[in-house]
């Protein structure tokens, strides 16, 4: 028998404290992935599972050799000028870092997508966005057969939303969450580029019909993964996310900043809460490699 499964899937990467960079000699990174499995229904609460490696990136440390460091980091550090600032160093170190653990984000969520689809069940794939040029590549070159597989990214921070994707068409600077926010427009607004041909998502932005009293939903960024597919395909993968966002049973409000609420996937909320138990986690492994770095 066939069965619908439901992924949820969360992003976040652990930074060492500067206590701990002063005490180890090196800047330490654990990039991490969150995910709930929803196999039974939306109603059976599942305890989020942490993917990660037990051992923490790193990629600058003490005495490191400048030259070797701006010719490794390309297009962040042109010249080695740039890092004679401490503070403009520190923050040009942590991008270049960053830029790095996203790579190890895209592989994790490639590793948990093998992992957990088959190609016998329905599956739909709800990542927090919005998706980083890494996590596309690394889904292209993957290249899933999407015939029962739906992956769509979630946006819903306000500066997610401040995209400019229709100035294109007007020929002048808009914001788009200007014209989601004044013309009350429920739905789907989209799709953005407007050909599957440009681009490995298409983007929606979708406004929920559900009016809260007291309450002011805010509208979602919706990005499609869409490699190989029709139009007409991407009208039935838009369909699965519609059935499933306007599910009560599916969804649950999600608080921005009061009274600004969002209604979200349940195992989204799940695992976007979940961080906050698992930074402890991931901080347990950078301590305990600091501890273990001390007694060498």
């Amino acid at each position: 028998m066939v069965s619908e499964i439901v992924i949820s899937v969360s992003h976040y990467i652990k930074w060492s404290e500067i206590p701990d960079i002063l005490e180890k000699g090196r800047f330490e990174y654990i990039p991490a992935t969150a995910y709930v499995v929803q196999n039974e229904g939306p109603e059976r609460a599942v305890h989020p599972e942490l993917l990660y490696f037990p051992k923490a990136f790193s990629l600058w440390e003490l005495n490191l050799s400048i030259e070797l460091l701006c010719k490794y980091a390309g297009d962040e550090i042109r010249r080695k000028e740039e890092l004679k600032v401490a503070k403009k160093a520190y923050l040009k170190l942590r991008n270049f870092a960053k830029r790095c653990a996203e790579r190890v984000l895209a592989d994790l969520s490639c590793a948990l997508l093998l992992k957990t689809w088959n190609s016998v069940d329905q599956f739909i794939y709800f990542m927090e966005g919005p998706p980083s040029d890494k996590i596309l590549a690394r889904l292209s070159y993957l290249y899933p057969s999407l015939k029962n597989l739906t992956i769509c990214f979630i946006s819903f921070e306000p500066k997610d939303l401040i995209t400019s994707v229709m100035s294109f068409q007007t020929g002048r600077l808009q914001f788009d969450i200007h014209r989601l926010i004044s013309e009350e427009i429920t739905g789907f607004q989209g799709p953005y580029p407007g050909t599957s041909e440009e681009s490995l998502v298409q983007t929606y932005f979708y406004r929920h019909p559900e009016v809260r009293p007291g309450k002011k939903v805010s509208p979602i960024r919706v990005d499609i993964f869409c490699q190989g597919l029709l139009e007409s395909d991407i009208e039935d993968k838009k369909e699965i996310i519609r059935k499933k966002i306007e599910d009560e049973t599916w969804t649950s409000p999600y608080i921005i900043e009061h009274p600004v609420e969002v209604l979200l996937p349940k195992g989204l909320i799940n695992v976007i809460d979940s961080w906050k138990e698992f930074d402890k986690t991931l901080e347990s492994v950078l301590k305990t490699q600091i501890r273990k770095g001390s007694e060498q």
